[in-house]
């Protein structure tokens, strides 16, 4: 079918005058870069017939603007698959769709980037970053609506492409971001970065609402930050959260709610390159070391490498580095767990102390019966002082009624005194007047 309808269509759009092409033209170039990309053909005529209506087709894309744009994703994503029309459509593609993206649809939006993140060297520095700039005033608004399935293609899309940012080429993150990407001008990778770090910080927020094969996808897509951006140590700190309380699947995943131990393995092995906490380092290990056997060889292999490298390293060991290393490199060999020999340590430290307290503990209890006893020196001084003020009291005021006591006899002696007196001088002048009648 194709041998047949390639001449005609490439005859009709070399004969239609400019505007004269319509999207059933787009539509039906389409359909045929996706049977020929599908089917890998290798016919170099029907090739090279292909090319020549994807180039006569992009000639006149400029005047397709009300082209649906399910139309020109699907031409785009067929673009990407097939590289006989990749050259001639995608550049013309891209400035179509960016004036029309406004009216693009989130899933299509984040569809058509993930078919540009394949368009290396094939798209003008200056197109690729109009049509990145529109799409990020398009989707960093909306992000939060995202479903987290398109999410996940915008960052990966955007992820592929390699874009200039302080923080991506600080700490040696980059390395792991758009590997294989030829190197753009600096105008081309900003358009993209603003939007990959709004998109980077959405993911990150929603990290733990998503299952666990999502989380390993968002985690591998924002490590290119690099280990000094804000949203590395907030995907540290979210991926502590969850060693913590979600368990490690065994085997392939299927039989838990975590990460399988190839996943455990990839994700561990991304962050030793990282270089983060040793918190978090020790946090994976122990979640990897019980199926540690259960990776597979290759990834037994990358991880020895990973880890014997951090090994060299003075002063970056942690916590299972050795044990880890030694099963990847011989999954048959018998190693001690070291967790649970630093838990049962842990544990019979804990019991010792129970038993015998620790010099600051009697410390403290001698230290509480010296002030129990300081209390009650006190307080029985403050008793005797207070029994000593009570009696000095008493014995002022016998002394005061006493003396009162005193003052009354006193009185009452003088005042009998004086009735003598006063008698016998009444009995005198008495006898005296009688005298003196006789």
């Amino acid at each position: 079918i194709q041998a047949a309808v390639l001449p005609v269509l490439k005859e009709l759009l070399a004969r239609a005058p400019p505007g004269g092409v319509g999207a059933g033209a787009v539509s039906l170039l389409a359909h045929l870069a996706e049977q020929r990309g599908g089917a890998a053909s290798t016919d170099e005529a029907e090739g090279l017939l292909l090319k020549d209506c994807a180039v006569l087709l992009g000639a006149s894309l400029s005047n397709l603007k009300a082209t649906p744009p399910s139309d020109l994703l699907r031409l785009s994503v067929a673009a990407a698959k097939c590289s006989v029309i990749a050259q001639p459509l995608f550049e013309p593609l891209a400035k179509v769709t960016t004036e029309t993206l406004q009216t693009w649809t989130l899933d299509d939006l984040s569809k058509l980037l993930l078919a540009y993140s394949k368009s290396k060297g094939l798209v003008n520095d200056g197109v690729l970053d109009a049509l990145y700039r529109k799409a990020s005033a398009v989707l960093r608004p909306q992000l939060s609506q995202l479903s987290a399935t398109q999410l996940l293609k915008v960052l990966i899309a955007l992820g592929k492409v390699p874009f200039a940012s302080s923080s991506s080429s600080s700490s040696g993150g980059g390395a792991s971001a758009g590997a294989g990407a030829e190197e753009r001008s600096e105008t081309s990778q900003t358009g993209c970065a603003e939007l990959f770090e709004a998109t980077c910080a959405e993911a990150v927020s929603r990290l733990t609402t998503l299952p666990p094969p999502q989380q390993l996808l968002v985690t591998q897509s924002v490590l290119p930050l690099g280990r000094g951006h804000k949203l590395i140590r907030s995907l540290e700190q979210t991926w502590i959260s969850l060693c913590e309380t979600t368990p490690l699947a065994s085997g392939n995943g299927k039989d838990g709610g975590g990460l399988s131990a190839d996943q455990a393995s990839t994700l561990l092995r991304h962050f030793l390159a990282l270089e983060p906490s040793k918190e978090l380092l020790e946090l994976l290990a122990k979640r990897l070391f019980p199926q540690a056997k259960a990776v597979g060889e290759a990834g037994r292999t990358a991880l020895a490498a990973a880890l014997s490298e951090r090994q060299g390293r003075e002063g970056e060991a942690f916590l299972g580095l050795e044990a880890l290393l030694e099963v990847c490199k011989d999954p048959s060999a018998e190693v001690a767990d070291p967790f649970k020999t630093k838990e049962k340590k842990a544990k019979r430290k804990g019991d010792s102390l129970s038993k015998s307290p620790s010099r600051s503990k009697r410390k403290a209890s001698r230290s509480r019966s010296k002030n129990r006893r300081s209390r009650d020196r006190d307080r029985r001084s403050g008793h005797d002082r207070r029994s000593r003020s009570r009696g000095n009291r008493d014995r002022d005021r016998e002394r005061d009624r006493g003396g009162a006591r005193e003052d009354r006899r006193r009185d009452s002696r003088d005042r009998g005194r004086g009735r003598d007196r006063n008698r016998r001088a009444d009995s005198r002048d008495r006898d005296r007047d009688r005298d003196r009648r006789r």
